[in-house]
């Protein structure tokens, strides 16, 4: 039957009223949705998370594809410790508004609470390359020096909070107080959560999620003995819970308990999936605590162990495999050294001399045994371009095998992305030096002492450098510097004794052979020898 021209008018204007009123409605729901929200969040500020659940839980069913309903709900759960339930309304906020800084840290803060620490580092991580990049376009932003102090506050890494602090005080911000005022807040709410979770504890005694919470709150504080107690506790309940294990040889591993974290972290890893982005860590902290207790053979294989794991996962955690890469590259440079003074044993040595190489059989099985360390240090700066640590070391390889052009390479890269770190500038200095160029060096260590008055270090390198340059009395002046800081200093007694003899200042020069006559003989005969010349 067809519809007169009428009828057809009435049905399109019916449809067009409905329109509107879904449109009101939803206009509608959106206002009463961010009253609730504002109302939400004024309970929380008087510490009323219950309440702050119940409207924010409202407000989310009247908006559910809102960023701030999500967040707000996300934050009230977590408040009042229902972390399972909060996670997943951080992670729909996050989806919405994936360039939120807060959000990310506390999906951290969460993923924490609930063992997932690789997932908590990644959100951790991608809210601080948000903050880096709003820091590189202005370094002497407070709002985003703080934020990078509050996301290390997460995870309780206090050096890096420091240092936020330090720079939001140097600036003069009042952030800085705000800053060390949040630390105080945080620590005073960890030990309201651990008075809460063992009141309920005492009633469910036997759930372990409970256990490993107030387990995270204790090493949140750095209550390392509390800590461990707890997540015993928790493997007791549930031997299979892989991130308690992880926690103890952690904890173990910081406390230099090495013996204790092996264990722990090999039943981590016997609970962890081989898929799971987390194994490639697990290996890592095995295989530090085996470098620390020099059982490098064993090291190495848990580094390999590592990388081979993080090559069959499809997304690869990139902190975790760089400092894999970095861990086997300290590893077999200390394994190469054992075997220049012949403490290990044979099989490994022939190992790493068949280890590939671009030129392999152009190489003596020194230079072979060189490329595996530099390429693991080449890897590990690939996968994090910023890794200061591993361009030191891969230039400690490099001058070990006499190459001091790529070790000034490498050195330099860690002043650009450490500029106030003396020890590299002295590195960089000696590599320079390597290559003859002393006038180089000598301008380098100047900026090591700038930043580092007490260097005694860069105080003698610079002394050797201005010795090269015929500088003596400016090499005077280093060699008196360091005795000031250290009146026992053989090296500089040494050579200001010989520079006093080059300049034929015997008297000055004796009393230099008189303190070495003290401290070392035989370095005080080869002084006397130098003053004698002369007079013969």
């Amino acid at each position: 039957m067809r519809l007169s021209k009428f009828a057809l008018l009435a049905f399109f204007g019916l449809m067009s009223s409905s329109n509107a009123a879904a449109e009101a409605r939803s206009a509608n729901d959106s206002l009463r949705a961010r009253a609730l929200i504002e109302s939400a969040k004024a309970e929380l500020q008087k510490g009323r998370q219950a309440r702050a659940v119940e409207l924010s839980q409202e407000a989310e069913r009247l908006a559910p594809n809102q960023f701030e309903t999500n967040y707000i709900l996300g934050v009230a759960l977590a408040e009042a410790f229902q972390y399972g339930e909060s996670e997943p309304f951080l992670l729909r906020a996050v989806e919405l508004a994936p360039k939120n800084v807060e959000a990310r840290m506390k999906l951290a803060a969460v993923s924490l609470k609930l063992g997932k620490q690789q997932e908590a580092r990644n959100a951790l991580e991608a809210a601080l390359s948000l903050l880096n990049a709003v820091l590189k376009a202005n370094p002497d932003s407070a709002e985003a020096i703080e934020s990078v102090g509050l996301a290390y506050l997460i995870f309780g890494e206090w050096e890096e909070v420091e240092q936020a602090i330090q720079k939001l005080y140097a600036l003069r911000s009042p952030l800085a107080f705000d800053l060390s005022k949040r630390i105080e807040a945080l620590q005073t709410q960890a030990k309201a959560e651990i008075r809460y979770l063992k009141a309920v504890q005492r009633v469910r005694k036997k759930d372990a999620q409970l256990c490993f919470n107030i387990a995270s709150a204790y090493l949140y504080l750095k209550d390392f003995p509390n800590a461990i107690e707890w997540f015993k506790k928790t493997v007791e309940q549930k031997p299979d819970y892989a991130a308690a294990h992880r926690n103890l040889g952690m904890i173990y591993a910081r406390e230099k308990k090495f013996d204790d974290a092996i264990p722990a972290f090999k039943e981590a890893i016997k609970f962890t999936s081989s898929d799971s982005p987390e194994i490639v860590g697990l290996f890592a902290a095995l295989g530090n605590a085996f470098l620390n207790l020099s059982m490098l053979e064993k090291a190495i294989e848990a580094f390999e162990t590592a990388i081979r794991c993080g090559n069959q996962i499809q997304q690869q955690p990139q902190t975790e495999m760089a400092y894999s890469h970095y861990g086997l590259g300290v590893a077999l440079l200390q394994f190469e050294r054992s075997i220049e003074t012949k403490l290990l044993a044979k099989p490994l040595y022939q190992r790493l001399d068949a280890m590939e190489s671009r030129s392999l059989f152009e190489k003596p099985p020194k230079l072979r045994r060189y490329d595996a360390i530099l390429n693991a240090f080449k890897s590990a700066t690939a996968y994090k371009p910023d890794f200061a640590d591993a361009y030191m070391t891969m230039g400690v390889a490099y001058l070990s095998i006499g190459d001091a052009r790529n070790a000034s390479y490498a050195y330099r890269e860690v002043v650009r992305l450490k500029p106030d770190y003396a020890e590299a500038y002295n590195a960089l200095a000696i590599a320079y030096a390597e290559q003859g160029y002393f006038d180089a060096a000598a301008q380098t260590l100047e900026s090591a002492i700038k930043l580092k008055p007490d260097f005694i270090e860069a105080h003698t390198s610079l002394g050797r450098v201005y010795e090269r340059l015929e500088r003596w009395r400016d090499a005077l002046t280093c060699y008196k510097a360091v005795l000031q800081l250290d009146e026992n200093n053989i090296d500089a007694h040494f050579h200001a004794g010989m520079i006093y003899v080059r300049l034929k200042e015997t008297f000055l020069a004796s009393k230099h052979y008189f303190a070495l006559k003290r401290l070392s003989p035989s370095l005080a005969s080869r002084l006397y020898l130098a003053i004698q010349e002369p007079l013969r």
